[in-house]
C-alpha cells in the first residue's frame, strides 16, 4: 500500500500598523466664507508619513469630501464653505491591508454675520443756494474690529421736507486717504427745500444689515433726546432732515 505525502500550511494574521491622523482648522470663528482643514497621516511606530492614502472629511457627522495624502509628507488639505451656524469637523482614514483605520479628533467652528456701522457721516455744504451739488460721505466699519470695509454695496436714501425716504443712488465702498470703507456720493439739488439723507447697506453673505450713520454726533444727540427710532427705508415723519440736510434758499 502506498504512502501519502502531507504538506502542512500555517496561516498567520498579517500585522497591520497603527496610524495617526491629525487635523487643524484655520479659523474657528468669524464671518461665513471658506475655511481650510489640513492634517497629516502617519504610522508613528514606523516613523513614516503615509502617502497616497484616502482621507475623508465629515461635517457635523456627514461625509462631504475625500482627498489623497501627499507623496512626501502624508498631508491633506480641504477647503469647505461655511454659512451662519455651528460646525463640527472630523477626518478619517479607513485603513487598508497594511495600516489600521484612524479618526482625527473633532474641531469646532461657529460663524456669524458681521455687525457694521457707518461712521463720519458728512454732507457738504449743509446750506446753499439752488442749484447745488452736495458731497455725501460715510465710512462703513466692522463693529468688532473698527476696520473699514471696502468693496461693499451701499445705498443712499433721501427725503424732502419730511416726506418718505427713497433710494436715489448706489455705490461701492473704497479706500481713500482716510482709510478703507468709504462710500462717496454726489447729489445735485435744484428744488428749494429741506433734504434728509442716510446711507443703508442691505447686508450680504457676510454682513448684517446696517441702516443709518450711528456715529454722527448730532444724530446721536437727537436720538438720545427724543428717544425716537432711527428711520428705515420708506419711513416718514422723522426729523433726520433738520439734522443732516442742507436748506436751500432762493437766489433773490
Amino acid at each position: 500500500m502506498g504512502r501519502s505525502n502531507t504538506i502542512t500550511v500555517t496561516v498567520t494574521e498579517r500585522t497591520k500598523f497603527d496610524t495617526n491622523l491629525t487635523i487643524e482648522l484655520n479659523r474657528t470663528s468669524g464671518s461665513p466664507g471658506t475655511v481650510v482643514l489640513s492634517g497629516v497621516l502617519s504610522a508613528p511606530s514606523e516613523g513614516i508619513y503615509l502617502a497616497g492614502k484616502i482621507v475623508k472629511l465629515y461635517v457635523n457627522g456627514v461625509y462631504k469630501q475625500s482627498k489623497v495624502t501627499g507623496s512626501l509628507t502624508g498631508s491633506y488639505v480641504f477647503s469647505y464653505p461655511v454659512g451662519v451656524g455651528d460646525y463640527r469637523f472630523q477626518t478619517n482614514f479607513e485603513g487598508d491591508a497594511d495600516f489600521n483605520l484612524d479618526y482625527s479628533y473633532n474641531v469646532f467652528g461657529t460663524y456669524a454675520l458681521i455687525d457694521t456701522s457707518f461712521y463720519g457721516f458728512d454732507i457738504n455744504p449743509m446750506a446753499a443756494s439752488a442749484p447745488v451739488t452736495l458731497t455725501i460721505m460715510a465710512q462703513l466699519r466692522r463693529d468688532d474690529t473698527g476696520l473699514g470695509l471696502s468693496g461693499k454695496s451701499v445705498e443712499l436714501w433721501r427725503n424732502k421736507d419730511g416726506g418718505s425716504f427713497t433710494k436715489i443712488k448706489t455705490t461701492t465702498t473704497k479706500s481713500t486717504s482716510g482709510g478703507p470703507g468709504f462710500a462717496l456720493f454726489n447729489d445735485t439739488l435744484t428744488v428749494i427745500g429741506e433734504y434728509g439723507y442716510y446711507p443703508y447697506i442691505a447686508g450680504d453673505s457676510q454682513l448684517v444689515r446696517c441702516e443709518v450713520a450711528y456715529c454722527s454726533a448730532a444724530l446721536e444727540a437727537e436720538k438720545r433726546r427724543t428717544g425716537d427710532d432711527l428711520p428705515v427705508p420708506g419711513a416718514t415723519g422723522f426729523g433726520l432732515a433738520m439734522l443732516q440736510c442742507p436748506t436751500l434758499v432762493s437766489q433773490e
